[in-house]
């Protein structure tokens, strides 16, 4: 009994992410250029003063920006239909505390 309750969470878990699977693609890439393809594309430019606002671009951003990942990953585990406004609107409201949590 126990087993056939265990397959119908996997079941279920594998069916909402495939459900959402390309808009949980879409936020994951949003999030990686934020995070990495910004700072990376700021380095290559070979400037001091630019490598120096990359690195800090990257340390402000990483942890600003995983609340919005991990409001996503909320949204779908629930069971429910996410939009990218959601991703944006779990920077907006949990951003500081992505930083406290960096600190």
């Amino acid at each position: 009994m126990m087993i056939k309750d265990s397959f119908s969470v996997l079941w279920l878990t594998l069916n909402d992410t495939w459900e959402e699977l390309y808009s949980l693609i879409i936020v994951n890439m949003a999030w990686f250029f934020v995070v990495v393809g910004l700072p990376v594309l700021l380095l290559s430019l070979n400037n001091i003063v630019v490598s120096t606002a990359a690195l800090a671009l990257f340390v402000l951003l990483f942890p600003a920006t995983i609340p919005g990942i991990y409001t996503v990953g909320n949204i779908v585990a629930h069971g429910k239909t996410f939009h990218f406004s959601d991703f944006l609107e779990g920077i907006k409201k949990y951003w500081w505390r992505g930083l406290l949590w960096f600190l």
